[in-house]
């Protein structure tokens, strides 16, 4: 998070001339000729950490917390200036224009003396200004969309990159939601016959930058409290958990990243619905398989301590961005076991360690029956259709095929998975009705409690002309990320 000056400009105006997208300086480097020699237009960027006064991260519920140096330090940018909704000039900033670059340990970076040409400049009229932060750039910011591309880490799959968030080059733009609305409206110049030198620049108001991405991280789930009993909505549906003795959290994986997002964010009116430009999901919900089978989707898990990711905004659960939290129920019974690696059953509502035990009990209805005969099959003989010759559970597709033929949960190592859609906590789906993932946001989820065994897959069943140079001085706020807590009780 840093505070950024845009420090002495200068513009050379055309009072008959408009342009319909974006001028810079190499465009108008020759338009001069026959012109009072100027010095130009100059600028240079200071920044320095910010406050979050007035910002989107001084809503009363909303903790903030600070950037590291890669999140927060500017070396690249464009300046852009806009008539209304017309964008009138544009100027890159590069890694060389910097005098002194910024860290979370150095409060404050300055450029050097930038000098670029500006066309279209009215003496009196109030311009917005707009900043984009980052290696890419936009003849059209305020509408333009940009798409992310993710890469994954192959040591450890959960280690997820996106290139709109690199390290030192985050995409940031002038911050819009409730608090600053309007983006550019909030950083305006006016320019007066007074701000002819560079010793009286025009000052532009403030112009606080949101980062285009969020941050998940890795989830608090280590600690979470095993409840074995409930009422209503918390009653479990597992009858006999008295035989699990621990659940232990292994790592995580996350689904529904967007690939796209727009370079300001967007509301409709009255700030009532947030739009996220919706793209080609990456790890979609798919990729975790179905009901029965996980696909090879384990190898997403991991324990990668964060992840950034674009907008998403949905009011369909499955298109929700959303972790996956992988456990392993530890059972207290060694008897009559099926397999030695920890894999158990639950049928009917009922944990089990073996066919035959389930063969045995009363109160249930013997799954494995002979279709021509109505003759119960043995369990030794059952077994043999996803247990190998070795002991092993055969192939995941076998499995699949065992537990949608007998209505059966079969947890492999006894590993079972909880999926937990994201939710703002400013912008609830209780009262939106919508799943969102809003920028410059670290959505942090805190398990509480298990109140049941979780899923055996992890999509198991359930749940400028004659005029004189101009000069302005602006400040470039970067927001500090907001702070997003769900606390959650599995079940």
């Amino acid at each position: 998070m840093k505070k950024m000056n845009l420090l002495v400009m200068s513009l050379v105006s055309a009072a008959a001339l408009s342009f319909t997208s974006c001028s810079d300086s190499e465009d108008l480097a020759n338009d001069n000729a026959g012109q009072e020699k100027v010095d130009g237009f100059y600028m240079t960027l200071s920044i320095q950490t910010p406050k979050a006064n007035g910002t989107r991260t001084s809503q009363e519920e909303r903790t903030t917390n600070p950037a590291t140096e890669d999140e927060a330090k500017i070396t690249t940018g464009t300046f852009y200036l806009y008539d209304g909704d017309k964008c009138i000039f544009k100027k890159q900033i590069t890694d060389a224009d910097w005098q002194q670059k910024t860290s979370d340990k150095q409060n404050t970076g300055i450029t050097n003396a930038i000098k670029v040409s500006v066309n279209g400049v009215t003496e009196g009229k109030k311009y917005q200004v707009y900043f984009l932060a980052g290696e890419k750039t936009s003849n059209t910011p305020i509408t333009d969309e940009f798409t992310g591309k993710y890469t994954i880490d192959e040591k450890d799959p959960t280690s997820i990159s996106l290139d709109l968030a690199k390290a030192g080059s985050f995409v940031m733009f002038n911050q819009n939601d409730a608090q600053r609305h309007l983006g550019g409206d909030d950083a305006t110049v006016t320019f007066t016959s007074a701000n002819k030198t560079a010793t009286n620049p025009a000052k532009c108001k403030n112009i606080y930058l949101d980062r285009a991405a969020a941050r998940i991280d890795a989830p608090n789930a280590a600690n979470a409290t095993k409840i074995t009993t409930g009422e209503g909505d918390n009653a479990p549906a597992t009858k006999n958990l008295d035989l699990v003795k621990d659940i232990a959290y292994q790592n995580y994986a996350v689904s529904n990243l967007n690939t796209k997002t727009n370079v300001m964010q967007k509301w409709e009116s009255e700030h009532t619905k947030f739009m996220a430009p919706i793209g080609n999901y990456f790890l979609d919900y798919n990729t975790y398989g179905d009901k029965y089978n996980n696909n090879g989707s384990l190898v997403n898990f991991g324990s990668a301590t964060s992840t950034y990711i674009l907008e998403n905004s949905t009011a369909t659960l499955k298109n929700a961005t959303a972790l996956y939290l992988c456990y392993k129920a530890n059972l207290t019974t060694t008897s009559e076991k099926d397999f030695e690696d920890g894999t158990f059953y639950r049928y009917d509502g009922k944990i089990y360690t073996s066919l035959k035990q389930i063969y045995d009990d009363p109160s249930v209805e013997y799954p494995f029956v002979n279709a021509d005969t109505g003759v119960k099959v043995e369990p030794a003989k059952a077994i043999k259709e996803i247990k190998d010759e070795n002991g092993k559970l055969k192939d995941e597709n076998t499995l699949a095929a065992f537990r949608l033929k007998y209505n059966i949960d079969v947890y492999e190592q006894g590993l079972m998975y909880y999926r937990v859609a994201l939710d703002d906590q400013s912008y609830k789906f209780a009262s939106t009705g919508l799943y969102s993932i809003l920028r410059n946001s670290i959505y942090q989820l805190n398990v509480e409690n298990v109140y049941d065994l979780g899923r055996d897959v992890p999509n198991g069943p359930t749940p400028d002309d004659k005029k004189p140079n101009y000069y302005m001085q602006c400040t470039v706020s970067v927001n500090p990320w907001v702070l997003s807590t769900q606390n959650v009780s599995l079940k």
